[in-house]
């Protein structure tokens, strides 16, 4: 992407950056000097650029910078200065730009994020972020028209039918990729394949956080930034520990309390962490209530996180499975409650959830998961979320 930090933390001096250094429009950038009218014309040139960045590698659109012009007046994508757009209101006109989007396009674009950034001379400029999806090709339908576009090096273009295929045989083999991931791994951790430490007991609780362009097999990210944020990447049951130990390995970088935990931190960006503590404690075969579904949302929300900072693209995919557990019944820790029957099934598998945006609420997000839970031994659901499926827990000290 153009900016390498994640959107949050780009402001002014990025884009002063791009105007000084004179960086030219390309695949992944492009330059407007005004925000798109009215007209029916306007509102789909605008979402033909959107969309080319999300069927290609993605990009970013920034509004109130003009090009240069060549001796035939014609714009050269070389950024001539950075005045801002004049006398708009940013917030309306972010909602405007994002109502486009709502009946204009075909396969909704995920992650798309518009912030107004202050401190230029007549204005704001106002950044158009779009990631690349993997739930492409998108295609632009407002006013009746079907069209894809994709990006190249001098612009967007319309792509043929051979790319459109190629594009739809690939979107539709993601969710093969991400399962294969999941039940590799599974496999892997139930014969103690190649874990990063052995653990005690047999039974098993773990989350994956998969981001969606980690099927890209050049997909990599900096496993070393761990060593000087170990906080960002905590093992589970950090909480209860005095400590724990990292270091890089083949699959990317590892943290654990030896004998009990570890996340995997993988080259790709996935992650992995695995918990032997809570489902063994005492051999009593039974599933903490409420700590292990707090502890599983504490896990993610810290991992959705550094994936964040990371600067990986969205979605992520959030997987919690539950490993030899036939016998454990749910019970509560420390507060009255009558367990619950027991499982009858060694594994437990739960339903994958997605979330498209790092602010996501990911406790409330698991929900899903944690009912399945539930349900498994015949309950209604998980007693962790209130009526509106809220999550009811503060977090935990």
């Amino acid at each position: 992407m153009t900016f390498l930090k994640p959107f949050d933390q780009i402001g002014k001096a990025d884009v002063d950056d791009l105007v000084s250094n004179q960086v030219p429009e390309g695949r992944e950038l492009d330059y407007k000097e005004q925000l798109p009218g009215s007209t029916l014309d306007d509102k789909r040139e605008y979402l033909y650029d959107l969309t080319s960045f999300a069927n290609t590698s993605g990009g970013a659109m920034i509004f109130g910078i003009p090009e240069q012009r060549d001796a035939n007046n014609n714009p050269t994508g070389v950024p001539a200065g950075s005045p801002g757009l004049a006398g708009i209101n940013a917030d309306k006109e972010i909602q405007r730009l994002e109502s486009f989007q709502l009946s204009g396009i075909q396969r909704r674009v995920p992650g798309v994020r518009i912030k107004a950034i202050a401190g230029f001379s007549n204005g704001p400029v106002l950044l158009v972020y779009v990631p690349k999806s993997w739930a492409s090709p998108h295609v632009v339908t407002l006013g009746g028209i079907h069209r894809f576009y994709a990006r190249a090096e001098r612009g967007k273009y319309l792509m043929d039918w051979d790319q459109i295929r190629s594009s739809f045989a690939l979107s539709e083999s993601l969710p093969e990729k991400v399962r294969n991931f999941r039940y590799e791994r599974l496999a892997r951790i139930a014969a103690a394949d190649s874990l990063p430490t052995q653990l005690a007991g047999s039974a098993r609780a773990i989350v994956h956080v998969f981001p969606i362009s980690a099927v890209d097999p050049v997909a990599a990210v900096d496993i070393l930034r761990i060593r000087a944020q170990s906080g960002s990447l905590p093992p589970p049951g950090w909480k209860s520990s005095s400590g724990w130990n990292g270091y890089p390995n083949l699959d990317g970088y590892a943290q654990m309390i030896d004998g009990v935990s570890y996340v995997q931190l993988f080259r790709n960006g996935a992650i992995e962490a695995v918990d032997s503590f809570l489902l063994n404690w005492e051999n009593r075969r039974m599933i903490p209530f409420p700590t292990l579904e707090q502890e599983i949302a504490e896990e993610a929300t810290a991992y959705v996180n550094l994936l964040a900072s990371l600067n990986v693209q969205q979605p992520l995919f959030l997987m919690v499975s539950l490993l030899r557990i036939n016998g454990h019944q749910i019970a509560g820790d420390g507060a009255l409650m009558i367990p619950t029957r027991a499982f009858n099934r060694d594994d437990l598998v739960l339903p994958d959830v997605m979330l498209d945006a790092f602010n996501a609420d990911v406790p409330s997000a698991l929900k899903p998961a944690f009912d399945t839970m539930w349900q498994a031994v015949g309950r209604d659901g998980s007693p962790s979320y209130n009526g509106t499926g809220k999550w009811r827990w503060t977090a935990r000290k």
